[in-house]
Formats: C-alpha cells, sequence, structure tokens
C-alpha cells in the first residue's frame, strides 16, 4: 500500500514537474521519495520556467527607396569615413556608393544647390528604416 502511494505521488510531481517545464524524472523520485512534502514544495515554491519563444524565418529587410529628385543631372560629392571627398558622381552612384558600404546613411553628400553638407538620410524616404 505504501508502494502505491509513493508511486502515485511521483507520479504526481511529475505531471507537475512537466506543467512548469521542469525535468519530470528528478521530479519523480522527488515526490516518490518525499511523498506530499515534494509534491507541494513543487506546487508553491519552483517557479514555472518561460517557454522558448518560436521565431519564424528572418525577414528580409525592405530597402530604403530614394526619394524622386527632380534634377538628377547635378553632380554629387561624399565624404567617406576618413573625411576624404570623392566626387563627381552622378545620384545613382550614389547609391550604389551606399549599397557597396562605401558609405552610410551618416555619411556627408554634396551637390551644387547645397549651401553645405548633408547626411545621406536626409535624402532617404525612410531614413529609420536599416538597411
Amino acid at each position: 500500500m505504501i508502494l502505491y502511494a509513493a508511486l502515485f505521488m511521483g507520479s504526481l510531481a511529475a505531471f507537475v514537474a512537466k506543467q512548469k517545464r521542469k525535468d519530470p524524472f528528478r521530479w519523480f523520485f522527488c515526490g516518490f521519495l518525499f511523498g506530499l512534502l515534494g509534491v507541494l514544495y513543487l506546487c508553491f515554491f519552483v517557479k514555472t520556467e518561460e517557454a522558448p519563444v518560436k521565431q519564424g524565418p528572418a525577414q528580409p529587410k525592405k530597402p530604403v527607396v530614394p526619394k524622386a529628385i527632380p534634377n538628377e543631372a547635378k553632380f554629387w560629392y561624399y565624404l567617406d569615413a576618413h573625411d576624404e571627398k570623392f566626387g563627381p558622381m552622378s545620384y545613382e552612384a550614389l547609391l550604389r556608393a551606399h549599397q557597396e558600404q562605401k558609405i552610410t546613411l551618416e555619411s556627408f553628400v554634396w551637390n551644387e544647390t547645397l549651401e553645405d553638407w548633408k547626411c545621406l538620410k536626409d535624402f532617404l524616404e525612410r531614413p529609420e528604416a536599416p538597411l
């Protein structure tokens, strides 16, 4: 009779442990050896583990779409990370330099219609979107 009670308490402890995302085999022996005390300890003092978050496949990053610039025939210049000036070049070549990671969204660009150097992100529709 005592063996049946110990098996029942072990099984109950294993069931509760599985619900709390704990090792049911280890808790079976705890319930088997300590009986009701082992089950009560498991119920009230052992915290439930968080379920792992399922992540789907990685979403491709959306490219930043450049604004429509009315006069794309301007000559553009940019400063690289070492403040070296590159240009003149077309707007398409400037975007290509960004795609080739020669410049970042924080790189300074200039053309003859601008009073001062401005960040490349000022000429893109969604500057907060990462590339």
